[in-house]
């Protein structure tokens, strides 16, 4: 005689009930706005987050170069992300932030439109390779496509780039 259904599905709600949930590995973001468009580093990337009231503006300094800012009583580069994305040069938004971004000993300040806020995203996503617009002053593998749109910014490669790397003397 064959079970009836509601005792085979009642078996089948058991035997799931028993079972783990997947484990999903979890990476967290910082969000970041820049030209209106939502961008993100990875948080082990960031070391701070500083207002941008005390970055003063160098008179020979030439795009990306934002200025300086003095941190902790050290002067910390600060990078202007409009020009580092191609974007149009921009005046100081109503709540500009300075990420202390921190990667292989390198650190560097980059100067963005607004803070988001944190976010988490699946850590065994592989976003998609995003070249850099044109005018860009990024290496071409320091950008990638998240989900909903969000650029992603890998850190590691923008701070290591030969030519964002200010010498002393």
């Amino acid at each position: 005689m064959p079970p009836d259904t509601d005792s085979v599905l009642t078996a089948r709600a058991r035997r799931a009930a028993l079972r783990p949930p997947p484990v999903v590995e979890t990476c967290w973001w910082i969000a970041f706005e820049v030209g209106g468009r939502r961008h993100a580093i990875r948080a082990a990337q960031l070391a701070a987050v500083e207002t941008a009231a005390g970055l003063r503006r160098l008179p020979v300094s030439r795009p990306p170069l934002a200025g300086v800012l003095l941190r902790r009583g050290r002067p910390l580069t600060v990078l202007d992300a409009h020009a580092l994305f191609g974007l149009p040069p921009a005046g100081l938004p109503p709540a500009p932030a300075v990420l202390v971004l921190s990667a292989q000993g390198l650190e560097s300040g980059l100067l963005v439109d607004r803070l988001i806020g944190l976010h988490p995203l699946d850590a065994s996503l592989k976003p998609a390779p995003l070249p850099p617009p044109p005018g860009a002053a990024l290496p071409a593998d320091a950008l990638a496509l998240g989900p909903d749109e969000v650029v992603l910014v890998d850190a590691a490669v923008l701070l290591a780039h030969p030519a964002l790397i200010v010498r002393d003397g």
